[in-house]
Parts: C-alpha cells; structure tokens; sequence
C-alpha cells in the first residue's frame, strides 16, 4: 500500500504517533498505521471479520487525530474489505490536542500505548 501510495506522490506517515489528553493533560499514545494525507486513517487487520471494537478503536484515532474519516481494510479474505468510518463529533477541541499530540517524536516507555489490548 504504502508504495502504491508513494508511486502517486501521495503524502503519509507510517506508524504515526498521536498523543492522547485527557482535560490538557497527556494520557498515553496511540500508533496509527497509517496516516494518509493528514487526513485519512488507514488501519491494516487479518482478521476473519471487523468486530465492534475495531470500529471503536478507530473511532478514537480518528478522535485524537483530529481526522474525519478513516478506512479499516482487512486483507484476510480473499478480496481486501474496506469499510470506511466516520467520526462525527466536535473536531474544534480536538483539533488542538492533535497539533499538540503532532510535536511529539520520543519513545517513551513511561507513555502508555494501546499494544497489547484488546
């Protein structure tokens, strides 16, 4: 996908890394699989079939990005799904906190992440 991408000169960012606030105070990460033209979310699974959690999981990138749309592709069928995912809330306040989360660029242990659950 990503050379797909890169041969159009479509901009994204691989594992892109978003902080997440709670009331200004940062809370922890969330690593997006792909952040395509700083607007749409990409997320990559091989799964049998998308559960409610990957909908709301994605839901929440979209939230901390400041993004609206997102695309859920699952590459374990014989034909690629796609589902498309829209966050309809406020985007104003989360705007901010996404400008905000964009600065970050360490790896921090004491960060929580969102690996491993689920």
């Amino acid at each position: 996908m990503a050379f797909e991408l890169a041969q159009r000169g479509i901009r994204f960012e691989i594992e892109k890394k978003i902080m997440i606030y709670c009331s200004c105070h940062p809370m922890g990460l969330h690593r997006l699989d792909m952040l395509v033209a700083d607007r749409v979310i990409l997320e990559t699974k091989a799964v049998n079939d998308f559960c409610t959690y990957d909908y709301a999981r994605l839901r929440s990138y979209l939230k901390a990005a400041g993004c609206r749309v997102g695309l859920l592709v699952n590459f374990n069928k014989e034909k690629a799904d796609f589902r498309r995912v829209e966050f309809k809330g406020d985007l104003q306040t989360q705007k901010r906190t996404a400008d905000s989360a964009t600065e970050y660029r360490g790896d921090h242990d004491e960060w929580p992440t969102d690996e491993g659950r689920g």
